[in-house]
């Protein structure tokens, strides 16, 4: 029932425990794991092989976006429900998490798209990282559930394969923010949800490395620029820690 698409580059370093902890989680439902490999140089790809169903990879010269990693993994997949995730996520509850993805999409036939509540690993967690996270779990719990308007914290983005294709996927020009934009598109020809009942961990690497103001100005910014022009404030965007 469920794809795994995963965009990676560069991620030797953590790549196998987040496809270990995926492998162990998703138990009792048809699925199948796809890499999705951004050229990498380090040994992402052979790590990978042992766990991933799938390693489909990118031998270009130039340097692609984010969103043009996972529509290349969202093209090989065979399932109706593409779930989008970053190199360092891991589910919370895995036993209950999947079956109640499943149930959302069963029971709603106008659903396109879920996201969920998203926190740091708890060993490394920072008031910081509550406190941030807490905030727009709540903002995009309130644009997604009441007003109607798609928004994801982008790091987990569960979509319906056929509206997924109906909108033509990621906008691969879209240097940052491709997961707002990708949500409001959805939100235009169906529903999209919240469930905070849902939570997925992450490493919350790119804000301990430059700092949740700089981090938060940059997505502020390059929400603003999505909404108002198509297109990211951003002109690059590190790969290698995820969107």
């Amino acid at each position: 029932m469920i794809s795994f698409i995963i965009p990676a580059h560069d991620e030797e370093s953590i790549i196998v425990e987040t496809l270990k902890h995926l492998r162990k989680g998703a138990v009792g439902i048809p699925y199948e794991i796809i890499l999705s490999d951004d050229g990498s140089t380090d040994r992402t790809i052979e790590l990978s092989g042992s766990y991933a169903d799938r390693v489909v990879r990118y031998r270009g010269e130039i340097p692609k976006t984010i969103g043009a990693a996972r529509n290349r993994g969202a093209r090989e997949a065979g399932f109706p429900i593409l779930f989008f995730l970053d190199s360092d996520v891991r589910i919370r509850n895995p036993e209950t998490f999947f079956p109640a993805v499943l149930r959302h999409f069963e029971s709603n036939a106008r659903l396109v798209a879920l996201t969920t509540s998203v926190r740091v690993y708890p060993e490394i967690e920072t008031w910081a990282d509550k406190l941030v996270l807490g905030f727009f779990d709540a903002y995009y719990r309130l644009a997604n559930n009441v007003f109607g308007f798609g928004l994801t914290h982008g790091k987990c983005m569960i979509v319906r394969a056929t509206a997924f294709g109906n909108i033509g996927g990621f906008d691969e020009k879209i240097i940052a923010s491709e997961d707002a934009d990708l949500f409001i598109r959805l939100s235009k020809i169906g529903r999209t949800l919240l469930d905070p009942s849902l939570q997925i961990y992450f490493s919350g690497r790119r804000a301990h490395a430059i700092g949740w103001i700089p981090l938060l100005t940059r997505w502020v910014l390059n929400g603003i620029w999505i909404v108002l022009f198509k297109r990211a404030y951003s002109t690059n965007w590190d790969r290698a820690s995820g969107s």
